[in-house]
């Protein structure tokens, strides 16, 4: 049974997780949180006191699925860290959703290290994790996307092979969150002018998943309704920062980035303000 590394079992790590066990291999894992790994113990699953005890059991790879950037590298780079163990046959799978400048930093630093980086970030939301359909932008070295594949078919049923260069995976996704983001303050636009003509949100919704308007914000309109501050809803306004930050980089011109960036900023004031 090959062994694989998971570090970070928030609730969609926990879900593909999971999935790597089911599938036949030897999960791994590491999280802060250890009544989160006492429930996935009984699955199988192995427990690690350090990511650096990790590290050094696992045949191949050790995959990252935490928040930030500053989580990620204190994955790799801290304290009993991956860089700390003495196994240098290993790659760091960044599933995590980051930007592409990040992964390009991170690609040189862990060539010091001589290990590899794969950049793998997933779509697919909390559903697609726990049933193991998860949309999977890959990037990197051609051998080692090719040596991993189980582990991606194991967590997805969608495997996107975006070539040898780390970061454009990470484009990949946050191309399709800024998308995610347009469709959420669109479907809450169009269901409030419903509303101003007495139709109820049900209405609109039913009307928009069998006309041209559709999409998955639409299809999944009760899920996204309950978005919060501190969770799904902080991400998608971090992706949202960093495609603004890449594309001006870049001088790439993206003008309704920056107008749903701020209506989200603005939601997100409102529940603050609402809750205090």
């Amino acid at each position: 049974m090959k062994k694989i590394g998971f570090v970070g079992l928030g609730n969609m790590g926990a879900g593909m997780a999971m999935n790597l066990q089911k599938s036949g291999f030897q999960v791994l894992a590491y999280d802060l949180d250890k009544d989160k790994i006492k429930e996935l113990e009984k699955e199988g699953i192995q427990d690690c006191e350090s990511i650096k005890e990790v590290t050094e059991q696992v045949d191949d790879a050790v995959i990252t699925m935490v928040r930030n950037q500053a989580q990620t590298e204190d994955v790799i780079f801290g304290d009993n860290a991956i860089t700390s163990a003495d196994n240098h046959n290993v790659t760091v799978v960044v599933m995590s959703t980051l930007n592409p400048t990040i992964m390009e930093d991170l690609e040189k630093k862990v060539s010091a290290y001589d290990l590899n980086l794969l950049d793998a970030p997933v779509s697919g939301s909390l559903s697609g994790a726990e049933k193991g359909s998860l949309a999977i932008f890959s990037s990197g070295a051609q051998e080692i996307k090719e040596q991993l594949k189980p582990y991606f078919e194991a967590m997805g049923s969608h495997i996107f092979d975006l070539g040898d260069k780390i970061g454009a995976g990470q484009a990949a996704k946050l191309a399709n969150n800024l998308l995610l983001g347009i469709n959420m303050v669109g479907i809450s636009e169009a269901v409030k002018f419903g509303n101003s003509y007495g139709l109820d949100e049900e209405d609109v919704l039913d009307i928009v998943e069998v006309s041209t308007g559709n999409s998955w914000a639409a299809n999944n309109w009760g899920e996204i309704k309950e978005y919060k501050n501190n969770g799904t809803l902080d991400a998608i306004y971090k992706d949202l920062t960093s495609v603004i930050a890449e594309s001006t980089k870049n001088k790439t011109f993206v003008p309704v980035s920056g107008l749903v960036l701020n209506v989200l900023h603005n939601s997100m004031d409102s529940e603050d303000n609402s809750n205090k």
